[in-house]
């Protein structure tokens, strides 16, 4: 009975020990300023915090400096570079044109400026002299 007493002891010791090692996964959303091939140079409130993503997945596509993402990391943002676990890409939102067709109102268009009309003058001239030449004539 006392073997299987300490045996079961030594299971919950071994058990608590390893679960006190493990590190807990934080998570936070930044604006991303600056990327090199393995670190993010990110803002979040004011300060400035480097991520290692070497061994970071993505989620919702690559981000880019300019983005905003969501990163889950291990350890404390004090650390420099933070290890990122994961790095979910917030997408912007979009533009919406609602774009609608009345025949009753007038088309209305802008005229060409006189550098728009020298460009296409200029692009039909390039276009005629490197258009291909019809053999069969």
């Amino acid at each position: 009975m006392k073997k299987l007493l300490s045996i079961i002891t030594i299971c919950l010791i071994a058990i608590l020990s390893f679960n006190a090692c493990s590190e807990e996964i934080k998570s936070t959303n930044v604006s991303i300023k600056q990327m090199t091939d393995s670190t993010l140079l990110t803002i979040i409130d004011d300060h400035q915090v480097t991520f290692d993503y070497k061994q970071a997945t993505f989620d919702n596509g690559f981000v880019m400096a300019g983005d905003s993402a969501e990163i889950n990391y291990i350890g404390s943002l004090s650390d420099e570079p933070v290890k990122a676990v994961l790095i979910k890409l917030i997408p912007k939102k979009g533009h919406v044109m609602n774009a609608v067709y009345d025949p009753n109102k007038k088309l209305e268009t802008a005229p060409m400026t006189k550098e728009e009309v020298k460009e296409l003058e200029e692009g039909v001239e390039f276009a005629k002299k490197h258009q291909p030449k019809n053999i069969n004539k």
